[in-house]
Protein backbone atom coordinates (compact mmCIF):
# COMPACT_ATOMS: atom_id res chain seq x y z
CA UNK A 1 0.00 0.00 0.00
CA UNK A 2 1.41 3.45 -0.94
CA UNK A 3 1.83 5.90 1.49
CA UNK A 4 -0.07 9.16 1.76
CA UNK A 5 1.20 12.24 1.50
CA UNK A 6 1.68 14.54 4.32
CA UNK A 7 -0.64 17.62 5.33
CA UNK A 8 1.44 20.05 4.07
CA UNK A 9 0.82 18.26 0.18
CA UNK A 10 -2.62 18.54 0.87
CA UNK A 11 -2.74 22.35 1.71
CA UNK A 12 -0.36 23.20 -1.56
CA UNK A 13 -3.17 21.57 -3.33
CA UNK A 14 -6.14 23.60 -1.66
CA UNK A 15 -4.11 26.59 -2.12
CA UNK A 16 -3.86 25.84 -5.90
CA UNK A 17 -7.47 24.83 -6.02
CA UNK A 18 -8.90 27.82 -4.32
CA UNK A 19 -6.53 30.56 -6.25
CA UNK A 20 -6.76 28.40 -9.32
CA UNK A 21 -3.71 29.42 -10.38
CA UNK A 22 -0.15 27.64 -9.65
CA UNK A 23 1.36 31.15 -9.99
CA UNK A 24 -0.68 32.77 -7.11
CA UNK A 25 -0.32 29.53 -5.06
CA UNK A 26 3.66 30.10 -5.13
CA UNK A 27 3.13 33.72 -4.25
CA UNK A 28 0.83 33.25 -1.58
CA UNK A 29 3.22 30.07 -0.17
CA UNK A 30 6.67 31.87 -0.55
CA UNK A 31 8.13 29.63 -3.06
CA UNK A 32 8.60 29.37 -7.06
CA UNK A 33 6.31 28.66 -9.50
CA UNK A 34 8.29 25.63 -10.70
CA UNK A 35 8.17 24.28 -7.50
CA UNK A 36 4.84 24.38 -7.35
CA UNK A 37 4.27 22.78 -10.65
CA UNK A 38 7.11 19.84 -10.08
CA UNK A 39 5.44 19.24 -6.19
CA UNK A 40 1.90 18.93 -7.81
CA UNK A 41 3.37 16.41 -10.66
CA UNK A 42 5.03 14.56 -8.45
CA UNK A 43 1.76 13.72 -6.13
CA UNK A 44 -0.37 13.23 -9.10
CA UNK A 45 2.37 10.34 -10.88
CA UNK A 46 2.82 9.15 -7.15
CA UNK A 47 -0.92 8.89 -6.13
CA UNK A 48 -2.35 8.08 -9.46
CA UNK A 49 -4.64 10.59 -9.85
CA UNK A 50 -5.08 14.00 -11.74
CA UNK A 51 -5.98 17.01 -9.27
CA UNK A 52 -6.42 19.81 -12.05
CA UNK A 53 -7.40 20.31 -15.26
CA UNK A 54 -6.00 23.19 -17.12
CA UNK A 55 -8.13 25.65 -18.57
CA UNK A 56 -6.45 28.12 -20.10
CA UNK A 57 -4.52 29.58 -17.26
CA UNK A 58 -6.25 28.63 -14.65
CA UNK A 59 -6.10 25.42 -13.10
CA UNK A 60 -9.12 23.83 -12.37
CA UNK A 61 -9.99 20.79 -9.28
CA UNK A 62 -10.71 17.60 -11.03
CA UNK A 63 -13.50 15.51 -9.91
CA UNK A 64 -11.53 13.46 -8.87
CA UNK A 65 -8.90 16.01 -7.28
CA UNK A 66 -12.45 17.34 -5.13
CA UNK A 67 -13.44 14.16 -3.62
CA UNK A 68 -9.66 13.64 -2.68
CA UNK A 69 -9.06 16.73 -0.67
CA UNK A 70 -12.59 16.55 0.19
CA UNK A 71 -11.58 13.28 2.52
CA UNK A 72 -7.98 14.79 3.43
CA UNK A 73 -9.73 18.08 4.73
CA UNK A 74 -12.23 15.40 7.08
CA UNK A 75 -8.91 13.28 7.77
CA UNK A 76 -6.61 15.83 8.88
CA UNK A 77 -9.76 17.67 10.86
CA UNK A 78 -10.80 13.96 12.68
CA UNK A 79 -7.04 13.98 13.47
CA UNK A 80 -6.93 17.45 14.99
CA UNK A 81 -9.74 17.38 16.82
CA UNK A 82 -8.98 13.96 18.27
CA UNK A 83 -5.50 15.80 19.68
CA UNK A 84 -7.91 19.02 20.97
CA UNK A 85 -9.91 16.58 22.74
CA UNK A 86 -7.14 14.50 24.27
CA UNK A 87 -5.35 17.38 25.47
CA UNK A 88 -8.81 19.42 27.02
CA UNK A 89 -9.01 15.93 28.61
CA UNK A 90 -5.51 16.05 30.25
CA UNK A 91 -5.72 19.49 31.40
CA UNK A 92 -9.41 19.18 32.87
CA UNK A 93 -8.16 16.48 34.80
CA UNK A 94 -4.45 18.88 35.52
CA UNK A 95 -3.59 21.74 37.71
CA UNK A 96 -0.17 23.08 37.26
CA UNK A 97 1.38 25.14 40.09
CA UNK A 98 4.88 27.18 40.44
CA UNK A 99 6.72 27.22 43.32
CA UNK A 100 9.83 28.58 44.93
CA UNK A 101 12.50 25.72 45.02
CA UNK A 102 12.94 26.20 49.04
CA UNK A 103 9.56 26.38 49.99
CA UNK A 104 8.78 22.72 47.42
CA UNK A 105 11.91 21.40 48.88
CA UNK A 106 11.74 21.93 52.56
CA UNK A 107 8.20 21.73 52.99
CA UNK A 108 5.25 21.08 49.89
CA UNK A 109 7.19 17.96 48.61
CA UNK A 110 7.06 15.86 52.46
CA UNK A 111 2.92 17.16 51.77
CA UNK A 112 1.94 16.44 48.51
CA UNK A 113 1.60 12.20 48.92
CA UNK A 114 -1.06 13.37 51.52
CA UNK A 115 -2.79 15.50 48.72
CA UNK A 116 -2.40 12.49 46.07
CA UNK A 117 -3.84 10.09 48.55
CA UNK A 118 -6.96 12.41 49.18
CA UNK A 119 -7.64 13.21 45.62
CA UNK A 120 -5.82 10.44 42.97
CA UNK A 121 -8.33 12.09 40.61
CA UNK A 122 -6.38 15.48 39.94
CA UNK A 123 -2.89 15.23 38.11
CA UNK A 124 -1.11 17.54 40.29
CA UNK A 125 1.56 19.56 37.74
CA UNK A 126 4.36 20.94 40.01
CA UNK A 127 7.37 23.53 38.61
CA UNK A 128 9.69 24.88 40.91
CA UNK A 129 11.11 28.45 39.28
CA UNK A 130 13.58 31.13 41.19
CA UNK A 131 10.90 34.00 40.85
CA UNK A 132 7.08 33.63 40.35
CA UNK A 133 6.49 37.46 39.06
CA UNK A 134 5.56 36.88 35.33
CA UNK A 135 2.63 34.67 34.90
CA UNK A 136 3.29 34.88 31.36
CA UNK A 137 6.28 33.20 31.28
CA UNK A 138 5.55 30.47 34.07
CA UNK A 139 2.34 29.01 32.08
CA UNK A 140 1.14 27.37 35.40
CA UNK A 141 -2.38 27.94 36.74
CA UNK A 142 -1.36 29.27 39.85
CA UNK A 143 1.69 30.37 41.74
CA UNK A 144 3.00 30.15 45.44
CA UNK A 145 4.75 33.32 45.85
CA UNK A 146 7.03 34.84 48.25
CA UNK A 147 6.53 39.06 49.31
CA UNK A 148 4.39 41.30 50.13
CA UNK A 149 0.34 41.46 48.99
CA UNK A 150 -1.20 44.04 51.00
CA UNK A 151 -4.87 42.70 48.97
CA UNK A 152 -4.06 39.54 49.40
CA UNK A 153 -5.02 37.16 52.71
CA UNK A 154 -1.29 35.17 52.96
CA UNK A 155 -1.91 31.50 53.49
CA UNK A 156 0.22 31.94 56.88
CA UNK A 157 1.80 34.17 59.04
CA UNK A 158 5.51 33.72 58.54
CA UNK A 159 8.45 33.96 60.95
CA UNK A 160 12.41 33.40 61.03
CA UNK A 161 14.72 32.78 63.82
CA UNK A 162 18.04 32.19 63.79
CA UNK A 163 19.40 28.20 63.24
CA UNK A 164 22.52 26.34 63.04
CA UNK A 165 23.59 22.48 62.66
CA UNK A 166 23.60 20.67 66.44
CA UNK A 167 27.34 20.72 66.05
CA UNK A 168 28.06 24.18 65.01
CA UNK A 169 25.80 25.30 68.24
CA UNK A 170 27.64 23.30 70.69
CA UNK A 171 31.05 24.56 69.15
CA UNK A 172 30.21 27.95 69.66
CA UNK A 173 28.34 27.76 72.89
CA UNK A 174 25.32 28.36 71.26
CA UNK A 175 22.89 25.51 72.32
CA UNK A 176 19.85 25.97 73.75
CA UNK A 177 19.34 23.87 76.88
CA UNK A 178 17.31 24.44 80.55
CA UNK A 179 20.08 25.31 82.49
CA UNK A 180 19.79 27.98 84.96
CA UNK A 181 23.10 29.38 83.47
CA UNK A 182 21.34 29.52 80.45
CA UNK A 183 22.99 33.11 78.22
CA UNK A 184 19.99 35.37 78.06
CA UNK A 185 18.33 36.32 74.09
CA UNK A 186 20.21 38.99 73.81
CA UNK A 187 23.56 37.84 74.79
CA UNK A 188 23.62 34.86 72.26
CA UNK A 189 22.10 37.46 69.46
CA UNK A 190 25.62 39.68 70.29
CA UNK A 191 27.34 36.70 70.04
CA UNK A 192 25.66 35.58 66.73
CA UNK A 193 26.72 38.41 64.41
CA UNK A 194 29.96 37.83 65.04
CA UNK A 195 29.97 34.42 63.66
CA UNK A 196 29.88 33.31 59.83
CA UNK A 197 25.79 34.53 58.96
CA UNK A 198 23.99 33.05 55.89
CA UNK A 199 22.08 35.53 54.05
CA UNK A 200 19.67 35.21 50.96
CA UNK A 201 18.86 37.46 48.32
CA UNK A 202 15.29 39.29 48.12
CA UNK A 203 15.40 38.15 44.19
CA UNK A 204 12.51 36.05 44.76
CA UNK A 205 10.19 38.28 46.40
CA UNK A 206 7.11 39.53 44.61
CA UNK A 207 4.91 42.22 45.33
CA UNK A 208 4.98 46.23 46.33
CA UNK A 209 7.91 47.27 48.18
CA UNK A 210 10.60 44.65 46.42
CA UNK A 211 13.16 47.13 45.39
CA UNK A 212 13.71 48.73 48.77
CA UNK A 213 13.22 45.00 50.81
CA UNK A 214 15.67 44.20 53.62
CA UNK A 215 18.18 41.77 53.78
CA UNK A 216 16.38 39.52 56.70
CA UNK A 217 19.82 39.62 58.69
CA UNK A 218 19.20 43.22 58.49
CA UNK A 219 15.96 43.56 59.70
CA UNK A 220 16.12 40.79 62.06
CA UNK A 221 19.48 43.01 63.55
CA UNK A 222 16.87 46.29 63.69
CA UNK A 223 13.70 44.59 65.19
CA UNK A 224 15.88 43.73 68.28
CA UNK A 225 18.34 46.79 68.23
CA UNK A 226 21.46 45.32 67.49
CA UNK A 227 24.54 46.74 65.88
CA UNK A 228 25.10 44.80 63.05
CA UNK A 229 27.87 46.54 61.59
CA UNK A 230 30.61 44.46 59.75
CA UNK A 231 29.16 41.36 60.69
CA UNK A 232 30.06 38.62 58.04
CA UNK A 233 27.21 37.74 55.37
CA UNK A 234 27.23 35.54 53.06
CA UNK A 235 23.95 35.64 50.51
CA UNK A 236 22.95 32.82 48.10
CA UNK A 237 20.50 33.04 45.90
CA UNK A 238 18.12 30.72 47.43
CA UNK A 239 16.67 30.24 51.22
CA UNK A 240 17.39 26.39 50.66
CA UNK A 241 20.59 27.28 50.00
CA UNK A 242 21.30 28.70 53.64
CA UNK A 243 19.65 26.32 55.40
CA UNK A 244 21.80 23.13 53.69
CA UNK A 245 25.05 25.09 54.66
CA UNK A 246 23.60 25.60 57.96
CA UNK A 247 23.27 21.66 58.33
CA UNK A 248 26.49 21.48 56.97
CA UNK A 249 28.41 23.55 59.56
CA UNK A 250 29.20 26.35 57.63
CA UNK A 251 27.66 28.88 59.33
CA UNK A 252 23.92 30.45 61.26
CA UNK A 253 21.04 30.65 58.94
CA UNK A 254 17.90 32.91 59.76
CA UNK A 255 15.37 29.97 59.30
CA UNK A 256 11.76 30.86 57.90
CA UNK A 257 9.61 28.35 60.32
CA UNK A 258 7.54 27.01 57.63
CA UNK A 259 11.35 25.58 56.06
CA UNK A 260 13.07 24.92 59.10
CA UNK A 261 10.24 22.71 61.38
CA UNK A 262 11.03 19.39 59.49
CA UNK A 263 14.92 20.17 59.93
CA UNK A 264 14.06 20.88 63.74
CA UNK A 265 12.28 17.30 64.07
CA UNK A 266 15.10 15.50 62.25
CA UNK A 267 17.80 17.05 64.28
CA UNK A 268 19.54 18.17 61.51
CA UNK A 269 18.73 22.40 62.62
CA UNK A 270 18.20 23.64 66.23
CA UNK A 271 16.87 27.24 66.67
CA UNK A 272 19.48 29.45 68.65
CA UNK A 273 17.38 31.38 70.89
CA UNK A 274 13.88 30.98 71.95
CA UNK A 275 12.62 34.29 70.26
CA UNK A 276 10.76 33.74 66.71
CA UNK A 277 10.86 37.26 64.45
CA UNK A 278 7.56 37.94 62.42
CA UNK A 279 8.36 37.98 59.09
CA UNK A 280 7.55 41.06 56.52
CA UNK A 281 6.86 39.13 53.89
CA UNK A 282 4.42 36.00 53.37
CA UNK A 283 3.17 33.39 51.13
CA UNK A 284 0.85 33.71 48.95
CA UNK A 285 -1.51 31.45 46.31
CA UNK A 286 -2.17 33.44 43.30
CA UNK A 287 -4.14 32.61 40.30
CA UNK A 288 -2.78 33.32 36.80
CA UNK A 289 -4.62 36.41 35.33
CA UNK A 290 -4.24 35.09 32.13
CA UNK A 291 -5.27 31.50 31.85
CA UNK A 292 -8.56 29.96 32.87
CA UNK A 293 -8.05 28.01 36.26
CA UNK A 294 -9.53 24.81 36.50
CA UNK A 295 -12.18 23.69 39.39
CA UNK A 296 -10.07 21.53 40.89
CA UNK A 297 -7.76 24.38 42.04
CA UNK A 298 -10.13 25.23 44.48
CA UNK A 299 -9.29 21.97 46.16
CA UNK A 300 -6.16 22.47 45.96
CA UNK A 301 -6.53 25.37 47.74
CA UNK A 302 -9.03 24.03 50.38
CA UNK A 303 -6.03 21.18 51.38
CA UNK A 304 -3.62 23.94 51.21
CA UNK A 305 -5.12 26.20 53.41
CA UNK A 306 -5.59 23.04 56.06
CA UNK A 307 -1.82 21.81 55.58
CA UNK A 308 -0.11 25.16 56.44
CA UNK A 309 -2.32 25.20 59.76
CA UNK A 310 0.76 23.26 60.83
CA UNK A 311 3.05 26.12 60.15
CA UNK A 312 0.93 28.80 61.82
CA UNK A 313 0.63 26.74 64.83
CA UNK A 314 4.87 26.32 65.07
CA UNK A 315 4.91 30.35 65.18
Amino acid sequence: MRSLPSEKSFQLLDCCARLESFTAAADELGITQSAVSQQVRALEESMEVRFFDRIGRRVVLSEAGRRVLKAASEGFGQIRQAILDETESHRANSLSIAVLPGFFVRWLLPRLIQFRARHPEIKLEIKTVSETSDFRKLQTHAAIQYGVFPDQNPLFREAFTPVASPAFAAEHGLALSSSAKEASDREVMQRILKLPLLGESMDSLVGTGKASAPDLWHHWARAYDLPLGQADIQHFSQSNITLQLAELGQGIALGRCSLIQDAFRKGELVPLIKQKQPSPYSYYLTRNPHMKVPPFFETFSLWLEEAVQEISGSN
